[in-house]
This record gives C-alpha cells, sequence and structure tokens, in this order.
C-alpha cells in the first residue's frame, strides 16, 4: 500500500548527502576504516560487511533520480540493517506487510502496479519489489529503537508526552439516535438492554458486541490507541479523557446517538505490545526530535565514522543534533 510506504518512511531517518561535498563515512561492526578505498577505479562511498556503495553507483541510482531524500533513505537502510539481528518473526511480518502492499498497489495500478511499486521503493534506497520484506523487516528495526529511545527514562520523552497527551486504549457502545436529546422509546429500550446486560455482570466487549450500533461492535467495541489530539467529537474526546484504566463513563451523548465509553489500558507495556505503531506516531508528532535523536544514539551505537568532520558537522545541522557534535 503506497500509503504504508509514504507515512513510515519518515520514520526511518539517518545521514543525508549535504550540497557541496561527498560523504564519507564508514558504519563498522568490528571493522577498519576504509577512507581512501576504491572498486572497479570507483570511490567507495560507505561500506557495510562486504558491500560497498561507490560513488557511481551513490550518485546514479539515488542522487540524480531522487536527490538529497534518496540517499538520506539510503543511508538510513545501512544503519537498520546493522542494528538488530533479523528474526524469524520480522521476516514473518515482513511478509504479511508486503503481501499487503502488493495487494493495494494491484487494486490502485493495475497491471503496471509492479512500476509504481518499485519508483516508490528506490526513492528510500530498494532496488526492486524483490526488496519489500527487507523493506518491512527494517521498517521494525528502526521501530524498535525508535521506541527504545521514546521509552528511556533519562530521556523522558514520554513522561512528557504522557502527561500531556494522556494516552490509552478505548472501547464503546454506540446507540444511535436521530436526537439525543428526545429519545424515541425504540431507542431508550436499547439503552436500557445495554445497562441491564452490564448490571448483570456481562463484560463490556460482549455487550458491545450485541448491542452497539457502531462499526466497532465486531471487535468488541474496541477503539484502539486514543490520546488528547486524536479526532473524536469533543463530547466523547472530554469525557474519555475524564477516565482511569478500567472505569467506563456514564452515557454521553454526541451527534451520534449516546455512548458508554471505557478505558481499558494506560498501560505503557500495553502500548508497546499491541499498538507500537500508534504509539509511535503520536510521540513523533508530539516531539519531532525524538526521530534524529534515537537515529544518531543507534549510529553511534553501531559505530559510525566520518573522515570529514566539516560532513559530519553540517550532517549534525541538517538533523538538529548541533549540540551533539560538540
Amino acid at each position: 500500500m503506497k500509503k504504508v510506504l509514504k507515512e513510515y518512511w519518515l520514520l526511518m531517518l539517518i545521514g543525508a548527502l549535504l550540497l557541496g561535498g561527498t560523504v564519507y563515512f564508514v558504519i563498522e561492526d568490528n571493522s577498519g576504516k576504509i577512507a581512501g578505498k576504491t572498486e572497479n577505479g570507483n570511490d567507495v562511498v560507505f561500506s557495510i560487511g562486504e558491500e560497498n556503495i561507490t560513488a557511481d553507483e551513490f550518485y546514479d541510482s539515488l542522487y540524480e533520480s531522487y536527490g538529497s531524500a534518496g540517499i538520506y533513505q539510503f543511508m538510513l537502510k545501512a544503519v537498520a540493517e546493522a542494528s538488530y539481528e533479523t528474526t524469524s518473526e520480522m521476516k514473518e511480518l515482513a511478509e504479511l506487510y508486503a503481501e499487503n502492499v502488493k495487494a493495494n498497489y494491484m487494486n490502485q495500478y493495475g497491471g503496471e502496479y509492479e512500476a509504481y511499486l518499485t519508483s516508490d521503493l528506490q526513492s528510500m534506497g530498494y532496488n526492486s519489489v524483490d526488496e519489500l520484506d527487507e523493506y518491512f523487516v527494517n521498517y521494525q528495526k528502526t521501530n524498535q529503537f525508535l521506541i527504545e529511545t521514546v521509552t528511556d527514562e533519562t530521556d523522558g520523552t514520554w513522561n512528557k508526552y504522557a502527561e500531556e497527551k494522556q494516552p490509552r486504549i478505548v472501547s464503546h457502545i454506540l446507540i444511535k439516535m436521530a436526537d439525543p436529546e428526545n429519545p424515541t422509546e425504540e431507542e431508550l429500550a436499547k439503552v436500557d438492554a445495554v445497562n441491564a446486560a452490564l448490571a448483570n455482570g456481562e463484560e463490556f466487549g460482549a455487550v458491545a458486541l450485541a448491542h452497539s450500533e457502531d462499526t466497532s461492535a465486531t471487535a468488541n467495541g474496541l477503539l484502539g490507541y486514543a490520546d488528547a489530539d486524536t479526532s473524536y467529537v469533543e463530547e466523547f474526546l472530554k469525557a474519555m479523557l475524564t477516565l482511569k484504566e478500567g472505569e467506563t463513563t456514564d452515557w454521553v451523548k454526541t451527534q451520534y446517538g449516546v455512548h458508554l465509553i471505557k478505558c481499558e489500558s494506560t498501560s505503557l507495556d500495553t502500548f508497546i505490545e499491541s499498538y507500537s505503531e500508534d504509539m509511535l506516531n503520536a510521540v513523533l508528532t508530539f516531539d519531532p526530535s525524538v526521530q534524529p535523536r534515537a537515529v544518531w544514539a543507534k549510529a553511534e551505537e553501531i559505530g559510525i565514522e566520518f573522515t570529514d568532520e566539516t560532513v559530519k558537522a553540517n550532517l549534525m545541522k541538517y538533523m538538529g543534533l548541533e549540540s551533539e557534535a560538540e
């Protein structure tokens, strides 16, 4: 799905080709510098393991076609690949993501879908549709080190975000009403049926499945991750934010009818386990500086070395991390 690729490529951020100079750096894993190294007469721009990326390949395939954004992504690809071991779980999830993306491209572009998908992948440093699984493996790795930064207590980002935005997992039961201020007898009977079921000890999710008139009923009323910036109607949002974990509101009137809203969880562990992408998108919107800080921290952990300090200084400025270079 094109939306998936375009939505998440910004989460995968490292390095840049800055105008006025060629980037020469190496990301190492217990290996030596490669300053001055050439391959087939071309300067090696960087190496990861045994793979060398030469200046010709660098400029021809990325810079000339996509500009700095393409090279930016190519560097991130290298860092993501070296960040963690690839697990079988990562591969399985990547395959699922990839199949969904291919299906959506096919629906949108028909028989030409591979050309469009290849173009989008190449803008992020991947050569062909055959590397779509690899893209999603690296996407998972990038999310992993972003989560590590967000949830690091010494960083403090999560505490600031949680205090201001009050994230939670939310469920609800909706009884639709044409005019919530003047409900019909039939509408009131539906409300009474919900009240009776809950009073008899039935689980909130089971009651939602049986009685809610929202599409979320099929998911036991689960709406998922939400915070103070979620685009719910005002009455719903205000009532939702008053809840502690496990609490349920009284009936809340909105333009759609009346709702019972339940806060299922406010646990960071739950967010990480089941809603990591939603959580990351929310936190990165709240504090965009998290992303470059996390990526730079991971690059340093892997071992990133520059042969040109000016390039490094420009890169740090580009990422808004000038103080890190001091």
